[in-house]
């Protein structure tokens, strides 16, 4: 048998082979980062090589000009009454208003009776005089009395002293007595004696109708000798002391009246509590609606804003203004407030006027103004036109509105307000924010991170950091609340939110009211707030 020289033996050597890889770099790298896909992905430390990943954003978030409070001025309306209406000429003073001869005081003819022939002392009360004044008091034809009285001034050119006068007011048509009797005598140190001019005070009741005007004059005498030539006892005039109506058929003088109002500002969105705070106005305007005139003069209006000042725009272009230091509105010439006629009102033109640039003083967030009245003076008026009737109850009417105001600045005491920043999607009907609405959110996404992560697995970050940059010039704290959710590699959602205790963690508490998630409320921990500090000068991040 041959031998067998065949051996079985295990032999082991170590293969060492060295290679190096790239892994990141140009197109001979593990991963190209000059791909089009990864090429804004990666930024690399020119001293270190030190690869880091970021990307810089700009999201659309909106504006703060909506957190600027409006403010808004509740329309008002004004009346403005006559009010009392005093009344003093009766008549135009062309002649005296009426007489009577020494036959109609004493019942003697002197055409029977000669001169000198003895008179025995007597009186006229059983057949007083009765002196018709109306047709001679152009000014007057009637008055309803709330106060006051009528002097009327008699003279006695008869050529005998009367021992006592009593002057009684009436209506001649009805020969009743308007208001109460005054008495000339010697008692009360007034005789009407011969060649003397003496003035009586009639004294008025309220409700007494003045109408038909006449004066009745009851004498007495002592004895006396007839006169050669007697002349008459004449009514001069008549004159208003301190004559008060609550309604006038007559010629008048101006009449004036005035009164105040204001319009208030909500306080929702600011309070003004002392003198100095005050709104600057960008645009706005207030309009003053035709005034509505119901009676039948005439009038001139000026309308001061006490609290609106410093008005550069107002004057420009505009007829109505006559000040813009405090803002005053003057109706007159072609502004004028027309006449009433046949009952119908008069108006004036509407006062349109630019706001802009005014600064708006309100303390206890109301704006005074005064308005103050003049109605023309009718006895200057042509003949004919000069009787006009008046109500105390009648009244200049119009409305104050203030409006589209937008606020330049202001100085006060600011309320919170509470804004969305991004644009509200027209076609939802709500007024919330979805954060997976595409037209609402602001969507981004970092370019080439996920081709990278479907090459890598596990990739982690370290230290990452979200930088918020925001520009405000709002000079008040302001707190911002969003929510920002990131999708990661399986889809799943990852929200931003402050760490427990921090200063960016969102309270249940605070208002993040209109914001959502696939029509649900966020909740706390799914949001982050932070705060912008006020800014020493406004424009400053």
């Amino acid at each position: 048998k041959k031998p067998d020289f065949r051996t079985s033996q295990k032999v082991e050597a170590p293969v060492l082979y060295n290679k190096t890889y790239q892994f990141m770099g140009d197109s001979t790298a593990l991963i190209d980062t000059t791909s089009g896909d990864l090429d804004s992905l990666f930024t690399v430390n020119g001293t270190n090589n030190f690869i880091t990943i970021s990307k810089e954003q700009d999201f659309e978030f909106g504006d703060l000009n909506d957190a600027v409070p409006a403010v808004s001025v509740e329309p008002t309306e004004f009346e403005s009454e006559v009010g009392e209406i005093e009344l003093t000429d009766f008549s135009s003073g062309g002649g005296d208003l009426g007489s009577a001869n020494i036959e109609e005081v004493t019942g003697s003819d002197p055409n029977l009776v000669p001169a000198g022939t003895p008179i025995p002392a007597g009186n006229n009360s059983a057949s007083p005089v009765r002196i018709g004044i109306g047709a001679n008091t152009d000014f007057f034809q009637s008055a309803t009395i709330k106060s006051g009285a009528m002097a009327v001034q008699l003279s006695n050119t008869l050529g005998f002293d009367f021992e006592t006068a009593t002057i009684q007011v009436i209506d001649t048509v009805t020969n009743t007595p308007i208001g109460s009797a005054a008495e000339f005598s010697a008692t009360n140190g007034n005789q009407l004696l011969d060649d003397a001019t003496e003035t009586a005070s009639i004294t008025f009741s309220e409700g007494d109708e003045l109408r038909n005007l006449g004066v009745e004059i009851t004498v007495s005498w002592q004895n006396f000798s007839f006169p050669a030539d007697p002349q008459a006892l004449t009514v001069n005039s008549v004159q208003g002391e301190n004559l008060i109506v609550s309604e006038v058929q007559a010629a008048l003088d101006e009449q004036d009246f005035t009164t105040t109002s204001t319009a208030t500002f909500g306080d929702e969105e600011f309070e003004f509590t002392s003198p100095n705070h005050f709104v600057q106005l960008e645009t706005g305007r207030i309009i003053v609606a035709p005034v509505e005139n119901e009676m039948e003069f005439r009038i001139t209006m000026e309308i001061v804003f006490t609290d609106i000042r410093e008005c550069p725009a107002s004057l420009v272009g505009n007829n109505f203004v006559t000040n813009n230091d405090p803002l005053t509105i003057d109706y007159s010439g072609n502004e004028r407030i027309r006449r009433a006629n046949g009952g119908v009102s008069g108006f004036s033109p509407e006062a349109n006027i630019s706001l802009a640039g005014c600064k708006l003083y309100a303390t206890n967030n109301e704006v005074a103004y005064t308005i103050s009245a003049t109605t023309e003076n009718t006895k200057d008026a042509a003949p004919g036109d000069q009787v006009r009737v008046i109500n105390e109850t009648q009244a200049i009417s119009s409305s104050v509105e203030i409006s589209n105001l937008q606020i330049q600045e202001a100085t006060g005491i600011v309320k919170q307000q509470i804004v969305l920043l991004n644009d509200e999607d027209a076609q939802d009907a709500d007024d919330d924010l979805d954060l997976f609405n595409d037209n609402e959110a602001e969507l981004t996404e970092i370019d080439g991170l996920s081709d990278l992560s479907s090459q890598l697995d596990g990739l982690n970050f370290t230290n990452p950091r979200l930088s918020i940059n925001y520009t405000s010039d709002i000079t008040v704290p302001t707190t911002i609340y969003g929510a920002f959710v990131g999708i990661n590699g399986e889809g799943e959602e990852r929200f931003l939110r402050g760490l427990a205790g921090e200063e960016f963690e969102v309270q249940a508490g605070d208002p993040i009211d209109g914001l959502q998630i696939r029509g649900t409320d966020l909740l706390p921990e799914q949001m982050i707030k932070f705060t912008l500090d006020t800014p020493e000068t406004p424009g400053d991040s």
